[in-house]
């Protein structure tokens, strides 16, 4: 509905969480993801100051650290999952894989606060991107992913995979002893 295809498809809800889950993927279900889409939408090139004050409050959001970043704090849509993260103890070494990040927004973020072994990936993305800070985001499937991550995140992506448990056994065999995985989804009732 959202691009006005009007197709109608057919949804199973959790009895445990209330998280929905679509019955059948459909073939073409790129079709669904265009440019318009939400997480394909490009990172905007603030001035450095904006970009300062953006970092400041990202700190805040994963660190809990900075007057200025907390009355900043809630101002920019990347706090919220920034947030869901500060209880992991993540360190600038932490190695981060973020599955159906779109063009990366979060992990563009994540580097300007000094993370550096970040790796995004996004099947329906058009191309591979590289941003000038050193962030990759790759054209793949998760099944196409090698090495050993820390922390292994599905921001709103999770729901929108064909095959769940597939899924979380190969992010079980990608996570590192002692790594994490963080599914955020939605689930009714809810605005989406």
């Amino acid at each position: 509905m959202m691009f006005g295809y009007r197709d109608i498809f057919r949804y199973f809800q959790c009895c445990n969480c209330n998280c929905l889950q679509i019955e059948e993927f459909p073939g073409n279900i790129s079709k669904y993801y265009p440019d318009q889409y939400y997480s394909h939408e490009p990172i905007s090139k603030n001035g450095k100051l904006k970009r300062y004050l953006i970092n400041l409050s990202n700190e805040y959001a994963i660190h809990g650290r900075g007057f200025i970043g907390r009355f900043l704090y809630g101002r920019h849509r990347t706090n919220r999952i920034l947030r869901s993260l500060s209880s992991l103890q993540l360190t600038q070494d932490t190695s981060i894989l973020d599955i159906g990040c779109g063009v990366g927004t979060l992990l563009y973020f994540l580097r300007e606060l000094g993370f550096k072994n970040l790796l995004g990936i996004d099947p329906f993305n058009k191309k591979d991107v590289e941003y000038p800070n050193g962030v990759k985001i790759l054209k793949k499937e998760i099944s196409e992913v090698d090495g050993q991550w820390d922390l292994i995140m599905l921001h709103h992506s999770f729901e929108h995979l064909p095959d769940p448990k597939k899924t979380l056994e190969t992010v079980f065999a990608l996570l590192n002893a002692g790594g994490d995985c963080v599914i955020r989804t939605p689930i009714v009732p809810c605005y989406a």
